[in-house]
C-alpha cells in the first residue's frame, strides 16, 4: 500500500523550509521514535499534521529530519547525556565507597573500645596449669598430698586451724 508523499514549502523567519507529508509510520521511522510517540507529538501540537477524508493522519516533517541529520543530532545529544550520567554515577559510587570505609573504621574502633572496657572473663584455672579435668574428676580443691610419705613435722600448719586453735 503506497501513500503519496508530497512536499510543502513554508515561509517563516528563517527562510524557506521544505516539509514532507508522510503517514505516521513513516514519520516514526524518519524521526527514530515509535508510532505512539508521533501520535503524542501530534496531540501536543509539536508536529504538524492533517487528517485525510479517509481518516488517515499525515504528518509534515522537515526535509532534513528525513535525511537523518535531526536523528544524528538527537543521538549525539543522547550519547552526551548518557556519558554525563555515567560520570555522575561513578562519582556517586566513589563517594559511597568512601562512606562505607569510614563507617567500617568507626565500627572497628568502637568494637576495640568495647573490648577494652569489657575484657573477656578470666578462665577459672590458670593457663599454665598442667592438671587436666580428667586427672582430678572429684576435686575438692584440697592441697595435693605428696606420693612419698612425709613426716608430720614437715607439714605446714594451716593458718585458720592455728587461729581457731584446732591444731
Amino acid at each position: 500500500m503506497q501513500t503519496s508523499v508530497g512536499r510543502v514549502r513554508t515561509y517563516g523567519q528563517g527562510g524557506t523550509t521544505i516539509k514532507r507529508r508522510v503517514d505516521v509510520k513513516q514519520a516514526a521511522e524518519a524521526l527514530g521514535i515509535s508510532s505512539e510517540g508521533v501520535r503524542q507529538r501530534i496531540r501536543r501540537g509539536s508536529l504538524e499534521s492533517e487528517k485525510d477524508t479517509d481518516g488517515r493522519v499525515y504528518v509534515f516533517i522537515d526535509e532534513e529530519a528525513t535525511n537523518g541529520a535531526s536523528y544524528e543530532r538527537s543521538t549525539d545529544d543522547v550519547v552526551t547525556r548518557l556519558e554525563n550520567e555515567v560520570d555522575f554515577l561513578r562519582k556517586e559510587l566513589a563517594t559511597r565507597d568512601a562512606e562505607i570505609q569510614r563507617r567500617d573504621a568507626v565500627l572497628l574502633s568502637l568494637s576495640e573500645g568495647l573490648k577494652a572496657l569489657n575484657p573477656p572473663p578470666a578462665s577459672p584455672e590458670p593457663q599454665g596449669s598442667s592438671v587436666t579435668p580428667t586427672e582430678e574428676p572429684y576435686s575438692n580443691h584440697a592441697p595435693a598430698v605428696p606420693e612419698t610419705p612425709v613426716a608430720d613435722a614437715q607439714y605446714k600448719r594451716s593458718w585458720w586451724r592455728a587461729f581457731f586453735g584446732l591444731e
